[in-house]
């Protein structure tokens, strides 16, 4: 549901993987639905309002369904969501699924009374490069060894339209919530709960555009100090570096290609090319984690509570972010 640019990519990559049949695209535009159908051949463009016909559809219909993919604009989330779950269907939702920590509980508890699945589209876990960062990381803490500092310093490019950024809702929701659910990967929710959260902006030129640029920090409850800086455009291409630094080692992810910075502009590092944006740099990452949503719909897989929980840590920080925003003063992390 949704063929906007997220919704096209999800279709390319669940038809690529082969072995589950995209039946059908939904969305209000047709243009829209006959474009994430493009990318699947065999799959049908529908109409909005033909959702809840094609939801209905009983199984041995050519319409019929397993599972759902929720890529719809962010205020449209909850409802689609829920609609999908009440029709028995597992639902992938893109990220986030909404920027309430109740309106989430709510989904996720509604999923486990029906005993389906619903995960909530974070790709960046699915990366590699990430995922050997959390397993150190972790495998660290469990020797007991405590993260001094977490830094995490987010480029990205292109620049969203105009049109996106306005009705995307705040940046800690909309693009550093991807920032916060890494962080949620890599410490315990002990560290997390209770943690110390402040925030600053900058905002565009244009105010009706929110924040251009925005610095959040937290202090864990074990003492370590965690900053997450992001920057809506960038003059160099998508980059992302992570440090994780404890007392006598540093662990350090960054964009690649890794290389000596002697200038940077024109999408271009020292003669190097960036990636250029967030889908090209975390193109393995999304196939993935459509391969695992595939394996969750066949029932080979689980989405599990370290998934849910993450994904609720990423909402909480970033209301959090914003309600210090707000306040202009630090608030404690809650979830």
């Amino acid at each position: 549901i949704g063929g906007g640019r997220i919704g096209r990519l999800h279709a390319h990559n669940l038809f690529s993987l082969g072995g589950m049949d995209l039946v059908w695209a939904v969305d209000a535009m047709r243009p829209a639905a006959e474009a994430a159908a493009g990318n699947a051949p065999g799959c049908a463009p529908k109409a909005l309002e033909d959702l809840d016909a094609l939801l209905a559809a009983p199984e041995g219909d050519p319409m019929y369904v397993l599972g759902v993919l929720v890529c719809t604009p962010t205020h449209t989330h909850p409802a689609l969501v829920h609609k999908a779950l009440e029709a028995g269907k597992a639902v992938f939702c893109e990220k986030p699924m909404s920027f309430d920590t109740a309106v989430l509980k709510e989904a996720f508890r509604k999923a486990g009374k029906l005993q389906l699945p619903l995960m909530v589209g974070y790709q960046r876990p699915f990366d590699p490069d990430l995922r050997d960062l959390v397993r150190r990381t972790q495998d660290m803490i469990a020797q007991g060894k405590a993260p001094r500092s977490v830094s995490m310093r987010t480029y990205d490019s292109p620049l969203a339209p105009a049109s996106y950024l306005r009705i995307c809702g705040p940046i800690f929701a909309d693009m550093m919530c991807h920032d916060f659910n890494v962080l949620a990967n890599l410490l315990p929710a002990s560290d997390l709960v209770g943690a110390k959260v402040q925030a600053m902006t900058a905002p565009f030129p244009d105010a009706t555009l929110g924040d251009r640029s925005a610095i959040v920090t937290l202090v864990t409850t074990r003492g370590a100090l965690c900053t997450v800086e992001a920057h809506r455009e960038s003059n160099k291409g998508y980059c992302n570096t992570i440090d994780v630094c404890f007392e006598d080692t540093t662990l350090r992810l960054s964009s690649r290609p890794r290389t000596h910075v002697v200038a940077a502009g024109g999408g271009k590092i020292a003669g190097q090319d960036f990636a250029e944006g967030f889908i090209q740099k975390y193109s393995d990452a999304y196939a993935a984690e459509m391969g695992f949503f595939k394996e969750v719909v066949a029932g080979k897989e689980q989405t599990g509570e370290v998934l849910e929980l993450n994904a609720l840590a990423s909402v909480a920080i970033a209301d959090a972010a914003q309600q210090a925003k707000e306040a202009g003063a630090p608030t404690i992390l809650t979830f």
